[in-house]
C-alpha cells in the first residue's frame, strides 16, 4: 500500500497494511538479474490525513538519506497553527500602481 521509491538506493518502501506503525523497505538489484529483498522495518510516525484518494504524506527526500513526513503536531511541546487563506481584494490596482506601464 502507498509505495515509495529512492531512487539513489533503488529501494522500495511501502506500509503493508493499514494501521502499522513501521514502513516495510525492500532493496532491488537489476544486474545481474532483477532480485528483491526480504523486506525490513523502518519506523514509522503517526501520519496526518491520508486515505485512497489523497496523496501520500511521505516520500525519500532527494539526498536519498532521509525520509521527509508530514506528522501531527506535538500539542504538548508545540504551538499548534490554524492554517489561514489571504485573500486580497483589487490586486490588479495595486500592481498598477507600483508598476506603472512605460
Amino acid at each position: 500500500m502507498s509505495p515509495f521509491w529512492d531512487r539513489k538506493r533503488l529501494s522500495l518502501y511501502f506500509v503493508s497494511s493499514p494501521g502499522v506503525s513501521a514502513f516495510s523497505a525492500v532493496n532491488i538489484t537489476t544486474e545481474p538479474a532483477f532480485g528483491v529483498s526480504q523486506p525490513t522495518a523502518v519506523p514509522r510516525p503517526v501520519i496526518v490525513g491520508g486515505g485512497p484518494n489523497l496523496p501520500r504524506a511521505y516520500d525519500v527526500a532527494p539526498d536519498g538519506q532521509h525520509l521527509v513526513i508530514l506528522t501531527t503536531p506535538d500539542t504538548a511541546n508545540s504551538v499548534f497553527v490554524v492554517p489561514q487563506i489571504q485573500v486580497v481584494l483589487n490586486w490588479f490596482e495595486e500592481l498598477k500602481a507600483r508598476a506603472p506601464l512605460k
